[in-house]
């Protein structure tokens, strides 16, 4: 829902029915033989993706920004980061994140996923940072904060996100 108007944005979305509860079939049979992860009961991700969801649905900014990547993975580390911004470019949304998932199946494999540590990110010029987007009570809310030059994150747990809203000086 962060990535808007791009080469890859609004690109169509695969639900996969966990239970199977609708197909009375699992998806495993419907794609191939891809190897079943072990099921969880995970309501932190949900709430999170539901929180998302909802900001990004009553968020005209996204609905109308472009994405542009900022930081891309070239390193391979997993850290990347990209603006949400408009034609106007007085105000950027900055996400970052470690693109690394915390288990994936590669060939029937069960790969772990890996932090990354140490990492900054230097905010643009004439910028600065205003607000941080934080999760509290299944909502995401911006929370006004104050960064002028850069970000430094001790460690980023894979698929662990940040947002933030930048404003022009």
């Amino acid at each position: 829902r962060f990535l808007t108007a791009g080469n890859f944005a609004q690109r169509p979305f695969l639900y996969i029915d966990g239970d199977e509860s609708f197909t009375k079939k699992g998806i495993e049979e419907v794609i191939g033989a891809e190897k079943s992860m072990k099921r969880n009961s995970n309501d932190d991700f949900y709430q999170k993706f539901i929180a998302i969801e909802d900001y990004a649905n009553f968020n005209s900014f996204l609905q109308n920004g472009f994405s542009v990547l900022y930081q891309s993975n070239e390193e391979e580390k997993g850290l990347v980061s990209w603006f949400v911004q408009d034609e106007t470019d007085f105000q950027r949304i900055l996400v970052i994140a470690n693109e690394s998932m915390p288990t994936e199946v590669v060939n029937k494999q069960i790969i772990e996923g890996k932090s990354v540590y140490n990492s900054e990110i230097i905010i643009p010029q004439g910028f600065n940072i205003t607000k941080k987007l934080i999760f509290e009570n299944n909502k995401l809310l911006e929370v006004n904060t104050f960064i002028e030059e850069k970000l430094c994150f001790n460690e980023l747990k894979p698929a662990e996100f940040h947002i933030f809203i930048l404003e022009k000086i």
